[in-house]
């Protein structure tokens, strides 16, 4: 989970560059990072299934994260992660 974060983090900063934005392995990263975090299933390695491994609610976990986010970046990406998504 901490990579995933980081990952993102990192993501979200170079996201900011128009000329990164541009390169589709970085955008096929970055949208299969946030299909992660917002994906329901309870696979083992899965976003929900390591929350209930720690016991914490996912959607707290992915509130906490576009905190963070927001905070950093501004409001940009609360909206791609406020709402869980499907598997």
């Amino acid at each position: 989970m901490d990579r995933a974060v980081r990952d993102l983090v990192a993501l979200e900063r170079y996201r900011q560059d128009p000329k990164v934005m541009q390169d589709p392995v970085f955008r096929y990263d970055y949208r299969t990072l946030k299909k992660w975090f917002r994906s329901t299933s309870m696979e083992p390695g899965s976003f929900g299934w390591i929350c209930s491994l720690v016991d914490v609610d996912p959607q707290w976990a992915l509130n906490q994260l576009r905190e963070r986010l927001t905070g950093m970046f501004g409001s940009g990406i609360a909206p791609e992660l406020s709402t869980a998504g499907s598997a």
